[in-house]
């Protein structure tokens, strides 16, 4: 009766199933698993093999992210300097507030229009939107680069922001190209790549920012006229860049999200189905159960009751032997006594 310990993962199970079965009992091959048998431990898991990721599709992507967190932040080492510009008459705490107006006022437009764009890249596709979201980013710099004003610039950083919805879809396009096997890789790639634009973004908005003031080469009048449009230019540089390896090597994926959410519709069916069978299979195997225990149970009660009859017998003949014994010492005894008295 030696058991051993399984543990069996396969397609059509939900989970892993841990159960103890004897060992002359397990039949090989089970459909859909696979296992060895290794120091008396059969293990039936079964890990699938990481699938390779699209390099040409993650640059792409990669550069996308880039530019986004790049645009987001080479602005934060300048603002209160071009705030200043524009307003040189007012004190710290009124500078310290039109500052944060202004560079929040992105994040603003970009709540709004990352809704926007996610709904049309439903309905239009995530090619087409990243396309337009990297076009609006590129014109929406350059015009901030040149503002002249304060609401000039302001402006340019709301429309920025709602014409660069892009951090949903890029993400949205990423889960489609990859799968369970290298999801994770392909999401810590894009990490990496964004805290990359936030650390250069932030490096480059000091160092570019009034050039003509740091730099001796750059002592011309257009970047006296325009002092905050390098990093800007740079910016711009990096969507560009993003936006023509994304028109060269992006693909549309939104065929594939309505096929996979039909195949997870099926599956999710199917499976509801298979589960209802293996319920209803179990169910049987347990009522069988039951009926063999009760069998057996009802076998051993009347193997039980046979013991005791058969036990009640013999003790009845032994008493019936013993009492018989004892009489015929009786008349021995008798006959004993009565030999004497004639010999007396």
């Amino acid at each position: 009766d030696h058991r051993v310990r399984v543990c069996a993962s396969s397609k059509s199970f939900h989970g892993a199933i841990n159960m103890t079965v004897p060992v002359l009992r397990l039949r090989f091959p089970m459909p859909g698993v696979s296992c060895c048998i290794k120091k008396g431990r059969i293990n039936m898991a079964q890990r699938p093999k990481a699938t390779p990721l699209p390099l040409a599709k993650m640059f792409v992507i990669s550069m996308v992210m880039l530019a986004n967190t790049f645009g987001s932040l080479f602005v934060f080492p300048f603002l209160a300097f071009m705030v200043h510009d524009f307003f040189p008459e007012l004190d710290k705490d009124q500078l310290g507030r039109k500052a944060g107006y202004l560079g929040s006022v992105y994040y603003l437009g970009n709540f709004v229009g990352s809704l926007i764009w996610g709904a049309l890249s439903d309905a239009w596709g995530r090619r087409p939107v990243l396309l337009l979201g990297m076009a609006g980013s590129i014109v929406s710099i350059l015009a901030f680069g040149f503002s002249q004003s304060y609401v000039w610039a302001i402006t340019s950083r709301l429309v920025w922001g709602l014409l660069n919805g892009n951090l949903g879809v890029t993400k949205t396009y990423l889960a489609e190209i990859c799968d369970n096997t290298n999801q994770a890789k392909g999401f810590a790639l894009i990490g990496v790549v964004a805290g990359t634009g936030r650390l250069l973004g932030s490096i480059m908005g000091g160092f570019l920012s009034q050039p003509a003031d740091k730099y001796t080469v750059f002592q011309v009048e257009f970047f006296c006229q325009f002092p905050y449009l390098m990093p800007c230019l740079v910016g711009a540089f990096i969507c560009v860049v993003g936006l023509i390896t994304a028109c060269l090597f992006l693909d549309e994926t939104l065929h594939l999200s309505k096929a996979s959410n039909q195949e997870s519709t099926s599956s999710d069916s199917s499976s509801n189905s298979e589960g209802a069978a293996e319920v209803v299979e179990l169910t049987a195997n347990s009522r069988q159960s039951c009926e063999h225990v009760a069998l057996e149970t009802s076998d051993v009660a009347i193997m039980e009751s046979d013991i005791d009859s058969q036990s009640d017998a013999e003790s009845a003949t032994f008493e019936i032997s013993e009492s018989e014994t004892l009489l015929k010492l009786d008349e021995r005894k008798e006959e004993e006594e009565e030999e004497e008295e004639e010999r007396r």
